[in-house]
């Protein structure tokens, strides 16, 4: 399930770090409209974010902390699998509408429009993505509490990428492991891509992947997107 938010700004300069400021976005919609939710989803869990989005500038200009656009709009695309959680994010941003959220660099973002996507039924169990935002892959190793990132061409990608993905699944009742380790991730025409955000610079992959697998888990990973820290706005992809 997916939907697209159009946002008018009062000036075409946004931060750089442009997916921190809709993810403060998201938090003040749901801390407003539904903060038990708010507060599962934010500070009493640390589960993973099963929904991800993609923050869509258009024909913009990439400066060191900031982002130049033609004009003053941009768009959000977020997608989940989970219909409690979509319903909980089209009313909280249905409050939202029309009121001045301010950012960074003088400026302030107003949602104008909510439109619901037609659902996507998947029919093969191959398919072609294009990445709409970057895919990162993260191991943590708690022996030193720290992080590896892996990109497309890394040997260690796919086997901690399906080990995301079981992690995310744990006690779904129809996705399985077997389902995982059966999935084929190829990169057809990827690059690395060094992303900064939330403080860091992250590294990540973007381009294009070719996927075969059972369908329902294609479907899943087309609805909650795939790979680490969807829920800050990465591993959303289209079909091509």
């Amino acid at each position: 399930m997916r939907m697209k938010l159009q946002y008018e700004l009062q000036n075409c300069t946004l931060d750089l770090d442009y997916r921190r400021m809709f993810l403060s976005f998201i938090k003040k919609s749901l801390e407003e409209s539904d903060n038990k939710f708010y507060q599962e989803m934010y500070v009493s869990s640390l589960k993973t974010k099963r929904f991800t989005f993609s923050v869509q500038l258009y024909r913009a200009k990439y400066m060191e902390n900031s982002v130049l656009l033609e004009e003053p709009k941009f768009d959000v695309l977020l997608s989940t699998a989970d219909y409690g959680i979509f319903l909980r994010f089209y009313n909280a941003f249905l409050r939202q509408k029309n009121i001045s959220f301010p950012v960074k660099h003088e400026n302030v973002m107003k949602l104008s429009k909510i439109f619901l996507e037609n659902e996507i039924t998947i029919t093969l169990e191959e398919m072609l993505i294009s990445l709409a935002s970057p895919l990162v892959v993260r191991e943590h190793i708690r022996e030193t509490n720290k992080d590896n990132y892996y990109i497309h061409s890394d040997e260690k990608f796919l086997s901690c990428l399906k080990a995301i993905i079981k992690n995310d699944l744990e006690g779904h009742e129809l996705l399985t492991e077997t389902m995982v380790d059966e999935l084929e991730v190829e990169s057809v025409a990827c690059k690395f891509v060094l992303v900064k955000a939330f403080g860091s610079r992250i590294p990540a992959s973007l381009g294009k992947f070719r996927l075969k697998g059972d369908k329902r888990l294609l479907k899943y990973l087309y609805d909650c997107g795939m790979g680490s820290r969807r829920g800050e706005g990465f591993g959303m992809f289209s079909l091509m």
